[in-house]
């Protein structure tokens, strides 16, 4: 860790890379509703499918990553990224086929795959111990502040025209101007005899997670705009207010993340997931009421915030630091498959099990799944506390 550059301009950097970041999370969620009614010929599958095709680049570049620190430098990389998530992303405003927006969709994981583990990277490389941590939090919070603004943003935008919406990825042109100006250029990674790139079982352990618990989390956002539409006649505007409620929350959560990881401790993880499956539970119960559709989007988006600053955290201090943006790659690799396997496999279930997939039942087997995952990994922290012990 070099202690003779600024921080802050480290950190300007760090946040406004989670900026950027927040269009993943957004995603087309904010004018999903539009784009079922504009391409309903397409299917509903297809169409939710415009939320999660990017994982599908972003899983396998996430781990060329890894091996890409090692001889590129990381300002490089995330350069390169921003200007890919900026330039492709706001393409489909000019050229808006559907073929072209899930063109446009899967290759902007291209981008979003380079940058995602390249922001805990800089952190891991230039801060330690509760610092990291408060700058894990700030990197959370710096993705739930984008996806506010650009759930909110976007939900007017898509009322004058969807495609317009598009051109929000242009804020990743300017995320990529200040890590310009505000980074500092350090040499790729070196790898030597006694810092091999590796990785541990918490690692993988970790990342198993992290795929049920986004094939879960995404429903949330695929579903959302479709589900405000048929239920209570919203709009894409009243789908973004809501969609920004869930950013909010992942923002309080993020700005607060050190104070509560040292409040929960190992039970963080597992805490995180209940969240969600106590917002899945109250929407299927009640889908027609807003309040408790509001109540939802602010649990989710509390569960997604927790438990991706915890688990990056976990991640970054279980490995070695020529090995950090490698795990971290391979941890969004396969969240990242979660992710778009998400409207898929919950489709599936739901129309087996309950005759028809549609947005009530997807949250009741979100619900289900959530509150599985959460004793699981609550099962897993009691068996490496007592493993802890016996050392």
């Amino acid at each position: 860790m070099n202690s003779t550059v600024n921080k802050t301009k480290i950190k300007v950097s760090v946040f406004s890379v989670a900026f950027a970041l927040g269009l993943n999370i957004a995603g087309v969620a904010p004018v999903l509703g539009v784009l079922s009614e504009v391409f309903k010929n397409q299917g509903s599958n297809l169409v939710q499918m415009l939320q999660t095709v990017p994982y599908f680049l972003l899983m396998i570049v996430s781990i060329v990553v890894g091996w890409l620190v090692t001889k590129i430098p990381k300002k490089d990389l995330l350069l390169s990224g921003l200007l890919i998530v900026a330039f492709i992303g706001s393409a489909p405003f000019i050229f808006n086929s559907f073929s072209f927006i899930m063109f446009s969709r899967l290759l902007v994981g291209l981008g979003f795959g380079i940058i995602s583990p390249l922001n805990t990277a800089v952190i891991s490389e230039f801060f330690e111990g509760d610092e990291r941590a408060g700058m894990m939090g700030l990197h959370v919070a710096g993705m739930g502040i984008g996806a506010l603004v650009i759930n909110i943003t976007g939900g007017i935008i898509g009322n004058i025209g969807y495609n317009y919406y598009f051109l929000i990825h242009l804020i990743a042109f300017f995320a990529a101007v200040i890590v310009l100006l505000q980074l500092p250029k350090t040499k790729p990674v070196s790898v030597n005899s006694s810092e091999k790139l590796e990785l541990n079982r918490k690692v993988y352990e970790l990342s198993i997670t992290s795929f049920f618990h986004t094939i879960f989390i995404t429903a949330f956002l695929t579903n959302i705009g479709i589900h405000v539409l048929n239920n209570i006649n919203g709009n894409a505007g009243l789908t973004g207010i809501i969609t920004a409620v869930n950013a909010g929350f992942a923002l309080l959560i993020g700005l607060n993340f050190r104070r509560i990881s040292s409040l929960l401790k190992n039970n963080t993880l597992p805490i995180a997931i209940s969240l969600a499956a106590i917002g899945y539970f109250i929407i299927s119960i009640f889908p027609n009421n807003l309040v408790v559709i509001f109540i939802c989007s602010a649990l989710c988006g509390a569960s997604l915030s927790c438990f991706m600053a915890q688990a990056s955290f976990m991640i970054s201090t279980s490995v070695s630091n020529v090995s950090i943006a490698l795990a971290n790659g391979v941890f969004a690799m396969i969240g990242g498959l979660g992710g778009l396997l998400s409207p898929i496999v919950l489709n599936q279930i739901a129309e087996k099990v309950f005759g028809k997939a549609s947005t009530n039942s997807v949250f009741l087997i979100c619900a289900i799944g959530m509150t599985i995952l959460s004793i699981c990994t609550y099962i897993i922290v009691i068996v490496r506390q007592k493993e802890a012990q016996l050392v």
